[in-house]
């Protein structure tokens, strides 16, 4: 599988979707590290804000699609 797949929806075309949720968990990552680094406690609750924010859309895509 290549890397531009994992981008593109069952359509074959590139999926806007998948590529924000990509690049919200990629930001997630920086930010947890950035904060870990700086030796300060995690919010839990701005990480799983972060995660909704992530995979909430396509969760919302999913659904709107079947009607």
């Amino acid at each position: 599988m290549k890397l531009s797949q994992i981008f593109e929806d069952a359509d074959g075309k590139a999926s806007n979707i998948r590529v924000m949720s990509f690049l919200s968990l990629i930001y997630l990552f920086f930010f947890t590290a950035y904060i870990t680094a700086k030796e300060k406690a995690l919010d839990f609750e701005v990480l799983v804000l972060f995660a909704c924010m992530a995979f909430a859309p396509k969760v919302i895509q999913k659904f709107a699609e079947k009607k």
